[in-house]
This record gives structure tokens, C-alpha cells and sequence, in this order.
């Protein structure tokens, strides 16, 4: 597979069925240093589920908003 690039990699999750995860995205969270997720608790059950081990950390949409200034 060809190498993902160094940095900040945006990447929908599959809600359901972990089938779903494409390669690409499992190659992603594989050499991942570590995920930022808005909804943890689902995002370590497809680390589990996965078998990939970095670390998880919180990153919930009202907090980067209020951190950032930004809004959609």
C-alpha cells in the first residue's frame, strides 16, 4: 500500500459495521501516533476492534470551537 503522509489526517469512521472501515483509513489509524476524537468511547471500540493501540484522546466539537474561534 502506498505511504500515507506525515501530518494531520482527516477521516470519517464507520458507524456501524467495522467491516466498513476502508484500507486506506486502517492504514491511517495503524501509524497513527495518536487519534482525536469527538466521540471516544466508539472511536476506542474500533481501536479494539481494529487491533491498533495509539493513544485516543478527546477532541469534542464545542471545545475546539470555543479554542479556535472558529464556527460553521
Amino acid at each position: 500500500m502506498t505511504p500515507l503522509p506525515r501530518g494531520i489526517i482527516l477521516a470519517a469512521t464507520p458507524l456501524g459495521n467495522i467491516d466498513d472501515a476502508t484500507p486506506r483509513l486502517r492504514q491511517a489509524l495503524a501509524e497513527a501516533d495518536y487519534i482525536a476524537a469527538e466521540d471516544t468511547r466508539r472511536t476506542r471500540n474500533l481501536a479494539q476492534a481494529l487491533v491498533w493501540s495509539c493513544g485516543v484522546r478527546s477532541c469534542p466539537i464545542s471545545t475546539t470551537t470555543s479554542r479556535t474561534g472558529w464556527n460553521s
